[in-house]
Formats: structure tokens, C-alpha cells, sequence
């Protein structure tokens, strides 16, 4: 799909009571297939502030599969879950299973988002339901293509908010990649590297390769890496601040970007 593996990365939303059995056949399948998979059973050690947690996986996963089950509905993490995707514009794909009732779906997914399984899709009793093979070969295929277009939906986004907030600071602004922006006014450049999701120490090698490309003799060339979110872990907060120290390179979330770039 394009996607490097590190952006291949899936958050589960499930209701335990009855979602749990194919919550955990996705995960390992997905993990099998390259996946990066949240899944809270597995990935929320004891002692953390469970809601940070889940808020921040939620941003940098930046796709959610959520399982509509019979009880999914009745779980205020599960709706918790559903909100923040869609208030923060995540990708969103829905897996009904053949047992829950209309009455059980959530209102607030768009019909095109969801993935009906049919009797013959899933295997076991009520509440234990697992995917045959054949139906869940399906399924991972089609959580690639979807990721893949709302992964790039949401960079595509960012790259034009990002180009506004330098617009209206006075710089002029094109594109010099996909996902790449330089930006100038008067002597002074930024390059600026847009990402779906938190960013990471690839992210900062990229970003210095490319400032030191558009570097120009007289003129103060800064880098950025501008991501949707203002909430990241304090390690990887702390890694990002180490490697960015000595170079003139600034991760931003997109909203604080005018601010920081203002003089």
C-alpha cells in the first residue's frame, strides 16, 4: 500500500464480555502480518493512567477497528473510543458481527465505514464468535486498503492545514514532496515534514536530510515535523527533545505551529 511498516498500525475497540475471542484473533493475525496492534488486554501495564494511555494510543495509531458486538454499545470505553476517532478525524472501520442488532450499531458510523459478517463468516457460540479462515483473509486485506486511504486522507489534511497556518504567518509555500512542504519569507526557510501520527526519530533523520537539501548560504533554514496531536509519551517526548537539541529541527502539533514559528 506504500505505507512503511512502522505506519502500519491498528488500535482494537472491543467490549470484553463479548468481544474478547476475536479481539485477540485479530491481534495476532494483524501482528502476524506487520501490524503495530493496541490491544488493552495486552498493551496497558499495570500502574498507568489507563484513560492517558488510551488517549494516546488512540492518536498515534491513528486507525481504529472497533468490534461491533451485541454489548459493544454498553461500554463507556468502547463509546469513549468511538468519539475520540471520530472528533479527531481517525481512521474508522467498523466489523458488525451477524448476531448484533441493528438497535446495537452505533448511530454515529457512516453505513460505508462498516464491514457486515455474514453467519458464514464466524465460527463458535454467541459471545465467543471467531472468524473462519476465509472470512478473516478477507478482513486483513480490507483493513490494509482502508487504513492505507484514511492514512493518507489525514497526512493529505494535515499537509494543508499546515500550509495555512504559513500562509497566513507571510511565507510562501510549496509542496517539494508528498507529504513536504517549504515554506519562505525574506531570508528565512523552514522545510517542514508532515505525519499522520506522533513522530518518531526517523522522522528527525528525514527532517535534517531535507533541511540540509534547501539550506541556502545567508538564509536560517529550519526544520519541522508537524503531527495532529499535542499529547505524546514523556519517553518518546524526552528522545524527540534529546535528538532535536543540537539541530535546528522542532516537532509541532499543527495547532501550536503558527505560534512556534512566529519570530
Amino acid at each position: 500500500m506504500g505505507l512503511a511498516e512502522s505506519d502500519r498500525r491498528v488500535f482494537l475497540s472491543y467490549r470484553r464480555t463479548d468481544g474478547t475471542p476475536l479481539a485477540n484473533q485479530l491481534r495476532y493475525a494483524l501482528a502476524d502480518a506487520g501490524w503495530d496492534v493496541f490491544l488493552d488486554k495486552f498493551s496497558v501495564p499495570p500502574g498507568v493512567d489507563f484513560q492517558q494511555r488510551l488517549d494516546r494510543e488512540l492518536a498515534d495509531k491513528a486507525f481504529v477497528l472497533l468490534l461491533e458486538t451485541p454489548d459493544a454499545t454498553g461500554s463507556p470505553w468502547v463509546e469513549h473510543e468511538v468519539a475520540f476517532s471520530l472528533r479527531r478525524r481517525l481512521g474508522l472501520m467498523s466489523l458488525a458481527l451477524p448476531d448484533t442488532p441493528p438497535r446495537a450499531l452505533y448511530g454515529s458510523i457512516d453505513p460505508a465505514f462498516r464491514h457486515q459478517l455474514d453467519t458464514p463468516d464466524v465460527v463458535g457460540s454467541p459471545g465467543a464468535r471467531t472468524l473462519g479462515p476465509g472470512a478473516l483473509d478477507d478482513l486483513l486485506e480490507e483493513v490494509d486498503q482502508r487504513h492505507a486511504s484514511a492514512f493518507a486522507f489525514r497526512r493529505e489534511a494535515l499537509v494543508y492545514e499546515s500550509s495555512d497556518e504559513m500562509t497566513a504567518l507571510g511565507y510562501r509555500v510549496e509542496p517539494i514532496g508528498q507529504w513536504t512542504l517549504l515554506a519562505e519569507k525574506g531570508s528565512n526557510r523552514e522545510v517542514v515534514l508532515n505525519t499522520a501520527r506522533a513522530p518518531e526519530p526517523s522522522d528527525i533523520r528525514e527532517i535534517d536530510i531535507l533541511r540540509r537539501q534547501f539550506r541556502q548560504r545567508g538564509s536560517s533554514t529550519r526544520g519541522w515535523i508537524v503531527h495532529p496531536t499535542e499529547d505524546i509519551d514523556e519517553n518518546r517526548s524526552s528522545l524527540l527533545a534529546w535528538l532535536c537539541s543540537r539541530r535546528l529541527i522542532w516537532p509541532s502539533p499543527v495547532m501550536l505551529l503558527a505560534g512556534r514559528m512566529a519570530p
